[in-house]
């Protein structure tokens, strides 16, 4: 079985194909250690009580709203269910390996740009467990996000 890198360049079509026909996904060493610095920017600002848009606050007209310790996570979980888009029949396999691979390229290439560390704050970072978890449902055929989990 083949292997791809995920990296700060984009993903050319002969790797996409490659992962939609099984593939193997890792990630570079410096992706890895660019999404946590982007982490470590969020973990800084909810230590400090930073009033970071989406993150410690509310978003759109609530923009102004400060949210608790105890709402953040809630409000975040409320932002991913807000934008969930899995309703219908499940996808196959291919289609879905597609979409994930090309996801976790656009994870690499907006926390890898070097030009771009502006952009690396609040509502855009996240753990590397995502990165990673991304990575291992990739590599499992019939076992997509909507398992509960149960992997």
């Amino acid at each position: 079985m083949s292997t791809v890198t995920i990296t700060e360049e984009p993903l050319g079509l002969e790797n996409l194909l490659a992962i939609v026909d099984g593939a193997r996904v890792e990630l570079t060493d410096g992706v890895r250690s660019a999404i946590a610095a982007s982490r470590a920017v969020v973990d800084r600002a909810l230590a400090n009580s930073d009033a970071v848009y989406g993150l410690t606050t509310q978003v759109g007209h609530g923009k102004d709203t400060r949210l608790s310790e105890e709402q953040i996570r809630d409000e975040q979980m409320y932002l991913v269910m807000s934008n969930n888009g899995g309703l219908g029949q499940p996808l196959p396999d291919a289609v879905v390996r597609a979409a994930m691979a090309v996801r976790l390229n656009g994870i690499a290439r907006w926390f890898g740009c070097l030009s771009c560390r502006r952009r690396r704050t609040g509502r855009h970072a996240e753990r590397g467990r995502v990165s990673d978890r991304s990575r291992d449902f990739i590599g499992r055929s019939g076992r997509h996000p909507d398992d509960g989990g149960n992997s």
